[in-house]
């Protein structure tokens, strides 16, 4: 693994931590001001997920995520991160694949798009 891939894994799982922790701030921080999110059916545009993020009252904190399939492709500050995840709540299990279409700013990697369906 070369060094933007190392530095764009470390970004993701503060990504990741920062969801299931419903932390806004740090969200904001390490997304564009353009993202938007999709589960095959509708678009979230960023205001709208923070503010739901928001409102889960803690719910993410319980859930475990496992991923698998994880690839990486990087090119000139542009990277697209594409996998499979497990997400258990208590007994359920979801199983989704995902694209994400990172890139850089001022040398510092952003998520600026991701979409997730179920399998």
């Amino acid at each position: 693994m070369n060094i933007v891939s190392a530095n764009l894994v470390l970004i993701r799982n503060e990504w990741l931590k920062a969801f299931y922790a419903a932390d806004v701030e740090q969200l904001d921080h390490l997304e564009t001001e353009w993202f938007m999110s999709t589960n095959g059916r509708k678009f979230l545009y960023k205001e709208i997920q923070l503010k739901r993020i928001s409102a889960s009252n803690g719910s993410l904190a319980k859930l475990k995520r496992r991923e698998s399939n994880i690839q990486i492709r990087e090119f000139n500050g542009i990277a697209c991160v594409t996998g499979n995840a497990e997400i258990k709540d208590g007994d359920e299990v979801l199983h989704t694949n995902f694209i994400e279409n990172w890139i850089k700013i001022d040398g510092k990697w952003k998520l600026q798009f991701i979409s997730f369906e179920s399998e």
